[in-house]
């Protein structure tokens, strides 16, 4: 995949109130090149023993040219910043799946495998030429602010197995071992007052070995309704690639660590006569040093979003998915036809705990709504099929401080928006049309407040769209 776009630059808040179609950056481009290779070789060693290898190669990059500065100050001409990256990465898993009989004739299954990849990034940061076009050019050849290589290497091994108990009963613990090395190779300059910046040379290695595990069960109440349960354990590991970064609208904590924690979850689910399908589950997600961004200030009160192990979280929350074809009610299931209509519905309260910094203290976790709901209704048979969709996203925030506005745009709240989509299909023997119009009410909103490109400041969402595909089968 090859592409070059002109990027219009974020909003302000009252920018994107008097017109989210508009841009205030002229002078932004964005270029990928992008090339993915997969292969995947399955095996079949007998009707119980079935060997399955994927492996993959990403030879890309990307360059994001233009203004970075401040959103809500005009462009101020001169010079224009440019980030340019190139990823050559490469992973492969290998997986052994094999079933067999350990009580009567209950089939219990075995899943065994492992996991290698290596990547390497090269970021370079530095000024570039001071017109309007797309030069993604250095200048001078030396990158100005920053070159580096982020090595990586993530080795990791796991096992589960489903013990099959009895015909109603089933028992999945797992276990995965982790081995990640993350590094950095390069320079950066070091931004000076009244003297010249210092050029850096610096490397950084970490290196880290952890194992995970978990465990799931289910049990069959009576016919179409199970029973089901799971606690596993997570980690998330940090690398090096935005830590320097030259960017007034962010920065990077240098002491930010990994985090890890545990998610849990339980419910029921089932179909009732092969017309209704439900899903309803509580769960409990927790995050020790959960990394996430946080509203301040620098030394000369300009505010940026800082990433940082911010405090431990929780989230407590419901989910329920119910979907019916009510045409196999009314009509026994002879009708030739399809009326399908289903919901879902989660209610999520996530909050930062156990930490003294009252600024942070029981806040709501960043880019987690509270409230979401999808319904829709589908009509069709075989050959034609038309689709409506409704969608609600609840009020949100873009920082752990739960900050309403910010003069950048960088940080604030995310408003509640709500989204309709309609989507019709039609197959005629080798001829398929496929048609949608994406955001029926043309509504104005926006899910992102970025502090990089392709902003900084709001994005906003992409207008009513139209789209048509033939496709033909031969």
């Amino acid at each position: 995949m090859h592409y070059l776009a002109k990027q219009p630059g974020g909003l302000t808040d009252a920018d994107f109130q008097r017109d989210p179609s508009q841009s205030v950056r002229e002078r932004n481009w964005f270029k990928v090149d992008w090339n993915l290779i997969s292969l995947s070789l399955d095996y079949r060693f007998s009707d119980q023993t079935r060997l399955n290898w994927r492996t993959y190669t990403l030879q890309a990059g990307r360059e994001a040219l233009g203004i970075l500065n401040y959103i809500n100050r005009p462009d101020p001409g001169g010079a224009r910043d440019l980030l340019a990256d190139r990823y050559n990465n490469f992973g492969s898993e290998v997986r052994l799946l094999h079933q067999y009989t350990l009580f009567k004739d209950l089939k219990s299954t075995l899943l065994t495998g492992a996991r290698l990849y290596k990547g390497l990034t090269l970021r370079k940061q530095g000024e570039a030429d001071a017109g309007n076009g797309p030069q993604f050019d250095f200048v001078p050849s030396e990158p100005s602010h920053s070159d580096y290589r982020f090595p990586g290497t993530n080795v990791a091994g796991f096992v589960e197995n489903i013990f099959q108990l009895n015909d109603k009963w089933n028992v999945t613990p797992g276990v995965r071992m982790e081995y990640i090395s993350t590094n950095a190779e390069g320079y950066f300059y070091q931004i000076m007052r009244f003297v010249p910046n210092v050029k850096v040379q610096e490397e950084r290695e970490k290196n880290r070995s952890f194992l995970l595990a978990g465990i799931g069960s289910s049990y069959q109440l009576f016919k179409g309704v199970e029973l089901y349960a799971n606690i596993s354990q997570n980690y998330r590991s940090i690398n090096f690639n935005d830590l320097r970064v030259q960017n007034e609208n962010a920065r990077v904590d240098s002491l930010l660590k990994d985090e890890n924690g545990y998610t849990a979850d339980g419910g029921i689910r089932g179909k009732l006569n092969d017309w209704l399908y439900y899903d309803m589950s509580l769960f409990y997600l927790k995050y020790n040093d959960r990394i996430g961004s946080v509203f301040t200030k620098n030394e000369d009160n300009m505010v940026y979003r800082l990433r940082t192990n911010v405090a431990d979280s929780r989230n407590i929350g419901f989910e329920g998915i119910i979907e019916a074809d009510f045409l196999k009610v009314f009509t026994q299931g002879k009708s030739r036809y399809k009326l399908s209509v289903y919901t879902n519905f989660a209610a999520i309260d996530a909050r930062y705990i156990n930490t003294q910094e009252t600024a942070i203290r029981n806040k709501r976790v960043e880019f987690v709504p509270p409230l979401l709901f999808r319904s829709g209704v589908s009509f069709g048979d075989k050959r034609f099929n038309i689709t409506y969709q409704y969608s609600y996203i609840a009020k949100q925030y873009s920082d752990a401080t739960n900050a309403e506005f910010t003069p950048t745009a960088v940080d604030g709240a995310v408003p509640a928006y709500q989204v309709m989509d309609v989507s019709v299909s039609y197959q005629w023997k080798w001829l398929g049309i496929f048609g949608s119009i994406n955001n029926l009410a043309n509504t104005s909103y926006f899910t992102r407040r970025a502090d990089g490109y392709p902003g900084p400041g709001i994005l906003p969402s992409d207008p009513r769209g139209y789209y048509l595909t033939l496709q033909a089968k031969f």
